[in-house]
Formats: C-alpha cells, sequence, structure tokens
C-alpha cells in the first residue's frame, strides 16, 4: 500500500520575506546592510560632491529594486480576493437595494407625519387666534364706558370677518363666533347711549322729582350695562373653552427609528455661504499647468498673476 504524503507549507514571516529579498539584491551586486553602513558614513563636503555622490545613486537603484520587485503571493491573493468579490458583490447590491426602497418609505412615512402635524398646529393656530381675538375684544367691549370705542371694536370685528387669508376655513366659525356676540356688544352701545342722554337730562334738568327719576333711570341703565359687561366675557369666555367635534384623524404608520444618525451639510445659497466666509478659493491647476507648460518651453522663470512660475532643482 502507497502511503501518500501531503507536503508542508513552511510559515510566511516577516523575516524569511526579508531575507529572500536581501539574496535577490545581492543577485543584482548590491550588498544591502554593506550598501547602508557605506552610505552612512559618508559626510558630505564641498570639496567631495562629486565624489561621493555615487552613495546616492546606490540608494536610488536599492529602492527602484525593492519597487519593482514582484510579489510571488499576489496572484493567490488576487483570487482569494476574487471569490469574496463574487460572493459580497450581490450581496452589496442587494443591500443597496433593499436600504434604498427601506429608506424611500420611511422617508415618505416620516414626511405624512410631518404634514399632519403640521396641518394640526395649523389649525390649532388659526383657532387659537380665533379665541384670543375674541377674549380681547370682549374686554375691551367690558371695560370700555365710550360708545365710540365700542363702535371701533364692532368695526375691528367686521374687518376680521372678511378676513378669508387668516382664517382660511375656519372664516365661518369666527363669523358664528362674532355674530353671538353681536347682539351683547349692541346692547352694551344701546345702554351706554341711553346713559349718555340720561346725564345730558339730568343736567337740563329743572325740577328736583325730574332728577330723581333720572338718577333712578341711571342706576337701571348701569346695572344693565354691568350685566352686559359680564354677559360680553362670559359668553367669550364660554366660546373659547365649549368641546368642539373631534374630527377623526388619518392614522400614518409611525416611521422607523433609523440605524444611526449623522449630521450633514448642502449648499443651498453659494453667495450667501460666501458673505459668511464659508468658502475658499482654489487655484485653477489646469489653466496653471498649461501656463507652465509654455514657461518651460521658452525656459522662462517669472511671477505672473500672484503665481511663481521656477525650476525646481533636485540633487
Amino acid at each position: 500500500m502507497t502511503e501518500t504524503t501531503t507536503p508542508t507549507t513552511t510559515a510566511l514571516t516577516p523575516e524569511i520575506v526579508k531575507a529572500q529579498l536581501t539574496v535577490a539584491l545581492s543577485k543584482e551586486g548590491l550588498a544591502y546592510q554593506n550598501l547602508l553602513q557605506a552610505c552612512e558614513n559618508v559626510t558630505f563636503t564641498k570639496d567631495n560632491l562629486n565624489e561621493e555622490r555615487t552613495v546616492l545613486k546606490d540608494l536610488r537603484k536599492v529602492k527602484s529594486n525593492l519597487a519593482g520587485m514582484t510579489n510571488p503571493h499576489t496572484a493567490a491573493w488576487q483570487q482569494w480576493n476574487a471569490a469574496r468579490k463574487s460572493l459580497a458583490d450581490p450581496v452589496d447590491a442587494l443591500l443597496t437595494k433593499k436600504e434604498g426602497e427601506f429608506a424611500k418609505v420611511s422617508r415618505e412615512i416620516a414626511a405624512e407625519n410631518a404634514r399632519i402635524d403640521a396641518e394640526k398646529q395649523r389649525v390649532k393656530g388659526i383657532k387659537d387666534a380665533i379665541d384670543t381675538f375674541f377674549l380681547e375684544q370682549s374686554q375691551a367691549v367690558a371695560n370700555t364706558s365710550e360708545p365710540s370705542e365700542i363702535v371701533r371694536i364692532e368695526k375691528l370685528i367686521g374687518s376680521h370677518k372678511a378676513n378669508k387669508t387668516r382664517y382660511a376655513e375656519f372664516l365661518p366659525l369666527l363669523v358664528e363666533k362674532a355674530d353671538i356676540l353681536a347682539d351683547l356688544i349692541k346692547d352694551k352701545k344701546s345702554a351706554l347711549r341711553e346713559l349718555e342722554a340720561l346725564k345730558e337730562a339730568e343736567n337740563n334738568a329743572t325740577d328736583d322729582q325730574s332728577v330723581l327719576d333720572i338718577l333712578e333711570k341711571k342706576e337701571q341703565v348701569e346695572a344693565k350695562i354691568e350685566q352686559a359687561k359680564n354677559d360680553v366675557q362670559e359668553k367669550a369666555l364660554s366660546m373659547a373653552t365649549e368641546a368642539e367635534v373631534i374630527e377623526p384623524e388619518i392614522m400614518v404608520a409611525e416611521a422607523p427609528r433609523p440605524r444611526r444618525t449623522s449630521w450633514e451639510f448642502e449648499v443651498t445659497d453659494l453667495k450667501q455661504a460666501e458673505k459668511a466666509g464659508l468658502t475658499l478659493t482654489v487655484i485653477n491647476e489646469q489653466k496653471v499647468k498649461e501656463i507652465l507648460a509654455k514657461k518651460r518651453e521658452d525656459e522662462t522663470e517669472c511671477t505672473e498673476n500672484g503665481i511663481r512660475y521656477f525650476i525646481l532643482r533636485k540633487y
């Protein structure tokens, strides 16, 4: 029976690879360690530059030879990478596709939820504005004792009743509440005018009985004004606190939480960014190199338009 022996592969270590490379250099006539030591011992002076510069050539040759050596393990490494890539690429492509689909739906949900929230805030803002407006006007009506101020308030309410832009689809609600308060406001205005007339009559009265009668009526009218004041305030407050019909809300699925978040930026107005000092001025290298090529042909060193064109000498 023939016994088959599986050949063993010597483990590759940095020391082994280094030894192999050193041997390869020695075959090219480059003794690595001796060359390093010889170059280290050289001291350049003004008198020996041309004589001793050969050590630089030797170092450059070693550097070139090392850079040009082919890694014998590259082919196996490339085959391993290719095999891995053949498995990873379909996964990456499918993952990218599905992540895109997932993100698209997530963004749609988030956008719809944002739209719903914005609509809620819009509606709440309009309704709050209506309630605040009538509370303020009712307070003004309650505190005034001048019929002319009542007229001003009525005109202000009338202008708001025509403001479709501000109150949108809730304008009928404002009109409805304005109409509810209108009669109470008129009662207050009528009572104030009646009180003014009684004061004038009191001033013109010629006998005591007439004055007494007028004073009695004034008390009645003042009580009426006080009642109107309370009625207006209470009605405005009740209109603001009355429970309204809750409309059914369209439910949207909750957007999933992202795996991770990061802050990014995008430029929306380059001029504004430039004014704020958030931009950089970059040289157009292509145009500069075209000019440099022309200077090289003419062998002309110069400075033009803030750029110096010169010969860089390397030794």
